[in-house]
């Protein structure tokens, strides 16, 4: 099965579902495929936050560097009840079920780690939570496979809290712990980049 995410619908293949969100290709997908449902995503920059609760999904996209899945939650932001939403629940994309995989494409926590950091600390408007997370495997996630894939973060990029997982021919971005959690993972001919932290950038 196939499916296609752009924001221009003109001169797409006939037959094919098109999406202009990939939260509405995702929802329109099996609930329990034993085959893979490929969502192909045109280049652009989609601001949703996705939760991967159906197995066998796969998301292709256009190209690595200019097909970006972005979201800016952080540790200490509130939900709606009030409480932070911790590590656990700010990732921009959030896996949940088993033969995830994603290729060509970038996975972002856009939030404003630099600017934070260089708030004074008594700053009421600095948060003492900035973990940011960019992916993470949650509890149900298993062989999740990503080639070709960025995911740019500051601290917490990368959480592999839960299942097996393989990263090949990518770029992962961050600081603080940026890779990091109890899962099973293999990082196989990968670009690890250590971003630098507003603190320590050069002044003057």
């Amino acid at each position: 099965c196939h499916a296609i995410v752009s924001r221009e619908t003109s001169g797409l293949p006939r037959g094919t579902p098109v999406f202009t969100s990939i939260n509405a290709a995702l929802d329109a997908a099996p609930a329990a495929s034993a085959t893979p449902y490929i969502i192909h995503i045109r280049n652009g920059r989609y601001h949703e936050k996705l939760f991967i609760d159906k197995p066998h999904i796969v998301l292709l996209g256009e190209s690595r560097d200019h097909t970006i899945l972005s979201y800016d939650d952080y540790s200490g932001i509130k939900d709606a009840e009030g409480k932070s939403l911790g590590t656990w629940r700010c990732a921009s994309v959030i896996i949940r079920a088993a033969d995830f995989h994603a290729e060509s494409l970038t996975v972002e926590n856009t939030f404003d780690y630099l600017g934070n950091d260089a708030k004074p600390d008594d700053d009421p408007t600095r948060t003492n939570e900035p973990q940011a997370v960019a992916l993470m495997t949650d509890v149900g996630a298993d062989r999740t496979s990503l080639h070709n894939v960025r995911l740019l973060g500051y601290q917490d990029t990368l959480f592999t809290l839960a299942g097996r997982t393989h990263i090949r021919h990518s770029e992962i971005a961050g600081n603080i712990d940026f890779i990091f959690g109890a899962g099973q993972t293999v990082i196989d001919q990968c670009d690890l980049v250590s971003r630098p932290r507003g603190r320590d950038l050069p002044t003057g």
